[in-house]
């Protein structure tokens, strides 16, 4: 980010209509828009792959998404982006990020909070989103009302609340490990936390997004039952 603070180009003069204007351009594209704020991400161009992946997960409000795609294929580093751009524009509110321990979740939820901190782009289009008071490593909130909440496997997200909402959007990433992939029983109890526990947390009258993201690592696996 310091990098990206040195090169990435902001125009301060910028009228304001000229600048709403560029914003609702830029909105109605989510590609463009991706390239616009996180140039330093999009060092490749997207795959059709990733084309269609982002138009599913951001056309439909109620989904339910798994990227098998292997190692180097950017699985966290396009979701990242895609939620990045679903929260910017005010359609997701509230998300959980789910990983195999709470550390690994943190670690996930790290370039989300650093973007909303740094990114010069996203703060001279969207504000100033740091919520003193409400912006630790695992459970953040922007002042627009975004919240982010790390959870590790076998935690406990019921009942995790956004003010009045309840999740919108689930990221389960790197949920499998080797060792567990070893004993089909922990594999059914990991299952069941995640479409009792997890999937559960969320609201009935409300949209879901689900995101899987993973390697299939053993034959018995949770990636290859979100499949």
């Amino acid at each position: 980010y310091k990098s990206v603070q040195n090169t990435d180009i902001v125009d301060s003069s910028e009228p304001e209509e000229v600048k709403e204007k560029r914003i609702k351009r830029l909105e109605a594209d989510p590609i463009e828009w991706m390239k616009h704020y996180f140039e330093k991400y999009c060092t490749a161009e997207f795959t059709d792959f990733h084309k269609r992946f982002i138009r599913r997960a951001i056309e439909n409000p109620e989904i339910y998404l798994t990227n098998a795609w292997s190692r180097e294929l950017s699985k966290t580093g396009v979701t990242f982006l895609v939620m990045m751009n679903l929260h910017c524009t005010g359609r997701k509110r509230f998300t959980l990020m789910i990983s195999a321990t709470k550390d690994a979740a943190e670690r996930l939820l790290k370039p989300y909070k650093l973007a909303f901190e740094k990114n010069p782009r996203l703060r001279n289009d969207y504000g100033d989103q740091v919520n003193y008071g409400s912006w630790a490593g695992d459970d953040f909130t922007t002042k627009s009302g975004s919240r982010f909440i790390a959870v590790g496997a076998g935690q406990a997200p019921r009942g995790a609340r956004n003010e009045e909402l309840r999740p919108d959007s689930i990221i389960m990433d790197d949920f499998d490990t080797d060792e567990e992939c070893r004993n089909p029983d922990l594999i059914d109890k990991k299952w069941d936390w995640f479409e009792q526990a997890v999937y559960g947390t969320r609201s009935i009258s409300n949209p879901m997004l689900v995101i899987w993201n993973g390697n299939i690592i053993a034959d018995n696996c949770c990636i290859k039952k979100a499949i």
